[in-house]
């Protein structure tokens, strides 16, 4: 896989880690390992092929949830006037209508989304607990991956950066490109909330951002 520079400015980057020995990602699980998302609500509506969300009010990352409470996606909500990237869920100028307002969407399915149905639990594309989530796999059901353009020098403790070249959902590998995870940045000055990594008014230095907020929700950490 050849590698880039980063050489470009992310608003978003949505980041979700995974281990291997994990069972089904279930919310309860979740919330055990990341006491951030009490601060969450369910919108049970449930959306066929896709699920139900969990979500905050204010910038964050959306974890999206089969009928029995697993995780079966992660999403990333991009508000229109932000503008279209290729790999969004919609085609451009066919922005959806949200509860926030009109946004373009980006999902990475962690799930068969013909198995996301009422009364039944989901076919991940992980075995657990004897295989681990692997880029390969998201590949097959996630085509707008084909696009990611660059991937970052491993980092000891957080993993290698694969994304694309503006807002979307990263993804953290480890040398063997399984998934360990994603991971939401903001800009600092849109604003701090309490689900973030960071104390308010102590964000980290971004080399494209500038100041920068984080979330991220863990299942692991990256030897």
């Amino acid at each position: 896989m050849k590698k880039y520079i980063l050489n470009f400015s992310f608003m978003l980057l949505l980041v979700l880690v995974f281990s291997v020995g994990t069972m089904a990602i279930s919310l309860e699980y979740l919330t055990e390992l990341n006491p951030a998302l009490t601060y969450y609500n369910l919108d049970d509506h449930f959306a066929p092929n896709m699920g139900m969300h969990f979500i905050a009010p204010g910038p964050h990352m959306t974890v999206v949830l089969a009928d029995d409470n697993t995780v079966v996606a992660v999403e990333l909500v991009v508000p229109e006037e932000h503008g279209w990237l290729p790999w969004f869920d919609q085609p451009e100028g066919e922005p959806t209508e949200l509860p926030i307002g009109i946004a373009y969407t980006q999902h990475i399915y962690l799930a068969d989304r013909a198995t996301i149905i009422p009364g039944q639990s989901p076919m991940l594309f992980a075995n657990y607990p004897d295989e681990q989530f692997n880029l390969s796999q998201l590949h097959r059901s996630n085509p707008a991956l084909d696009m990611y353009k660059y991937l970052t020098d491993y980092i000891p403790g957080r993993g290698s950066l694969f994304g694309p070249e503006g807002p979307g959902l990263g993804i953290l590998l480890d040398e063997n490109e399984q998934i360990l995870g994603f991971e939401l940045v903001f800009p600092a000055e849109a604003g701090w909330f309490a689900w973030f990594d960071q104390s308010e008014g102590q964000p980290d230095p971004h080399p494209e951002l500038g100041e920068i907020y984080s979330q991220s929700i863990r299942l692991a950490t990256a030897e």
